[in-house]
């Protein structure tokens, strides 16, 4: 028997389970990845959701318990978001948020929910990641953050508006 073609072909066998082996783990790694952001979603606590529908309670349309995040570069900040419907009939909100710095784009903001279908007077809440790219300066970086709702009335016509107020926030890097 050949001693070289069996070790050519048990190598050959070794490298290819290694090769599926890290694909799987490749696979597994990026679904993880993926689900971050739905297990974010999920992780907005029940206190958390009580300290916002008790800043709304005094009639605030939108509310931002902490506006200034101080986070590193390459890592995250996440903003809490309550805001409630003040109209009589069923509207959709989305919220939409604007960087007032060149470091940030629109890829660096994430919406874990960007839309939002709500009966009247009910109250929503809604979290916001702002990815620091690495090469942000130092410094502070304002955004600005909106609620725009559309609704159809009675009569047929569909109105879209934003809230009155910008709300502010900050990334301190």
């Amino acid at each position: 028997m050949n001693k070289k073609g069996f070790e050519l072909a048990t190598n050959m066998l070794v490298v290819i389970i290694l090769s599926i082996a890290l694909i799987t783990i490749g696979f597994g790694l990026f679904s993880k990845f993926i689900d971050t952001g739905k297990k974010l979603q999920a992780s907005m606590t029940d206190k958390m959701e009580q300290d916002l529908d008790k800043l709304m309670d005094d009639g605030s349309l939108i509310v931002i318990p902490r506006t200034t995040i101080k986070a590193e570069r390459g890592k995250a900040a996440i903003f809490t978001v309550g805001f409630w419907n003040e109209l009589n009939t069923v509207a959709d909100f989305r919220v939409k948020v604007e960087s007032k710095s060149t470091n940030f784009t629109s890829n660096d903001i994430i919406y874990f929910t960007e839309d939002y279908s709500l009966q009247p007077n009910q109250k929503q809440h809604a979290l916001i990641q702002i990815n620091i790219p690495k090469k942000t300066s130092k410094g502070q970086h304002a955004f600005d953050v909106e609620i725009i709702y559309k609704y159809t009335s009675g009569g047929g016509v569909v109105f879209e508006n934003t809230y009155d107020s910008k709300k502010r926030i900050y990334v301190i890097v």
